[in-house]
């Protein structure tokens, strides 16, 4: 007979562990592990491609803003060779014509008009003034001093003016706000591809009328040249009819260009800028006058 525990203790069964439960911790701690792992991964990767991208925009703009520089050096060289030219033409070949004229005048006045020679002097006399009249036109369109002298507004008015009265097309201008300052190498640029659009339309849009349109929206210059030519289609001559000329002028002004025709349409060139040009804008706050 077994006598009962006499201390007054009980004995207390210790609980059992389920084998599975126990390997369940580790388990999940391994998976929140290896998602942390991934997610650093994916972290990092994402980060990078965030860098590349950003290091592809920056070499983009400094590539971008290389170009335009070269253009607008481009630009600047290409003027500089026009003054020259210019003033080549009507120090030079301008005077030699015009003596020759006098010559030529002398020479018709020594033969009596019922001489067989005098009407050839005489037509001779009025093709050699005629020409004297169109070197004299050449020098002063590449010269860029009406510009300098009249200023954007009035050069683009006399520009019009030119070109209705050689009696092809009407040429009408106008402007729709006041203009402020516009940075020299800005209003020269506009000049330009105003001389180059119009002489586009002269020669092949066939149009009746052309209108040269000026404008300015707080910091921004803007113009449109509009013809009621026979049009095109923009994308079969991206590269032709002086386009590729008025978009390296635009390029070097930080602008951007715009050419909206149709067979049979017209076509409406529009160019944007600064009207400040980052440069001249820089020498202004220095206290620089802007070359």
């Amino acid at each position: 007979m077994s006598l009962p525990d006499t201390d007054g203790a009980h004995s207390i069964d210790s609980p059992s562990v389920d084998p599975q439960k126990e390997g369940l911790l580790p388990r999940m701690r391994s998976r929140i592990r290896r998602v942390l792992a991934f997610a650093s991964i994916a972290l990092l990767a994402q980060s990078a491609a965030l860098l590349l991208l950003a290091e592809t925009v920056r070499r983009r703009r400094r590539n971008e803003e290389t170009i335009r520089r070269l253009v607008q050096r481009i630009n600047l060289v290409r003027e500089e060779e026009q003054l020259h030219l210019a003033r080549e033409l009507h120090d030079n070949l301008g005077q030699r014509l015009s003596l020759l004229s006098i010559r030529l005048g002398t020479l018709r006045n020594l033969r009596s008009s019922s001489d067989p020679v005098f009407g050839d002097l005489e037509a001779l006399g009025r093709e050699l003034d005629d020409l004297i009249s169109e070197v004299h036109k050449l020098s002063h369109s590449m010269h860029s001093s009406r510009r300098e002298i009249l200023g954007l507004e009035g050069a683009l008015r006399e520009l019009c003016k030119d070109v209705s009265l050689r009696g092809r097309i009407e040429a009408v201008f106008q402007v729709k706000e006041d203009l402020g300052e516009v940075s020299p190498s800005v209003s020269l640029c506009f000049y330009r591809i105003a001389q180059e659009a119009l002489n586009n339309v002269l020669k092949h849009s066939g149009a009746s009328r052309a209108e040269l349109v000026l404008n300015r929206a707080k910091e921004q210059l803007a113009m449109q040249v509009i013809d009621d030519g026979v049009g095109f289609h923009p994308g079969m001559v991206s590269h032709g009819l002086g386009l590729t000329s008025i978009r390296e002028r635009i390029l070097s002004a930080n602008g951007s260009l715009s050419v909206v025709s149709s067979p049979g349409e017209g076509t409406t060139i529009s160019i944007q800028a600064p009207a400040q040009d980052c440069k001249d804008r820089g020498s202004e706050e220095a206290g620089v006058d802007a070359v």
